[in-house]
């Protein structure tokens, strides 16, 4: 079912494609996430730069948590809100009286009202409850699995224009690159990490030191494989291009129609 993306065996150096755990994120500072190391694998191996950049890599299950609820809210809280306005609309309530009194309050009151179409109202009101949450449950999942089993498809097919799908990292699962969160250490932590790095018996000064590792539970830095080619390519490929679109007016509208035009006999 996997494809063959990680060579797990390749763990004797730093190179472009190789993954690290403990890597630092902004967004994962309570979490053990993974480093992917971009850095171009000739100027890893001629030593000419002084640095080395790395893209956090996320764990799905905790990716999940986080990232996909956010593009979730983003395609669907307007429409599920629109929805319930809408339905309340016969009660005189608007978008300023969930506002005054809170969305709790609001379902509260409709629940204790004989009115038509309650249970609609309700369910309704209780799609906006889940989606306007802050916490991603089992009852998002149910309420929007198609939604999710979309994202989840352009996920894993490359088309989230943000992300890098990585199948499986062992011990790790299904990870999710974040294309737009660059990183970077430099070639002292590198040979560190290539050799590994034990939190237990680090001196608090190292710890502090490497800010592009995270100590979440006194564990062990190492690599665990490296992407292979064409995967890494691929990666490449994909961040280069979110930094380098050339944004341009769009054209007009009449102009499909006047090419039509153009060529009537």
């Amino acid at each position: 079912m996997y494809r063959d993306m990680i060579d797990p065996y390749e763990v004797s150096k730093l190179t472009q494609g190789s993954i690290f755990n403990y890597a630092y994120s902004d967004k994962y500072l309570d979490k053990e996430i993974l480093g992917v190391i971009i850095t171009a694998r000739c100027d890893i191996e001629n030593k000419k730069s002084p640095i080395y950049n790395y893209l956090p890599a996320v764990p799905y299950k905790i990716w999940v948590q986080e990232e996909l609820f956010e593009i979730l809210k983003r395609r669907k809280l307007k429409d599920v809100e629109s929805n319930f306005l809408k339905k309340i609309e016969m009660l005189k309530y608007t978008r300023k009286t969930i506002d005054a009194f809170g969305l709790a309050e609001v379902i509260e009151k409709i629940r204790v009202k004989e009115i038509k179409g309650k249970d609609a109202i309700l369910k309704a009101a209780q799609k906006l409850e889940i989606i306007s949450s802050n916490l991603f449950s089992n009852e998002v999942v149910s309420e929007f699995e198609k939604d999710i089993e979309n994202i989840n498809k352009e996920l894993v097919e490359n088309k989230l224009s943000d992300y890098f799908f990585i199948d499986n990292v062992k011990a790790y699962g299904a990870c999710v690159v974040n294309l737009r969160e660059i990183h970077h250490f430099d070639n002292e932590l590198a040979e560190i990490i290539s050799d590994g790095f034990d939190f237990e018996t680090a001196n608090s000064e190292d710890v502090v030191k490497y800010r592009a590792i995270t100590n979440i539970d006194n564990g062990i830095v190492q690599l665990h494989g490296v992407i292979r080619s064409p995967y890494i390519e691929l990666l490449m490929q994909r961040f280069s291009e979110l930094f380098s679109r050339i944004g341009v007016d769009n054209p007009s509208n009449k102009l499909a129609k006047e090419l039509i035009n153009s060529i009537r006999s």
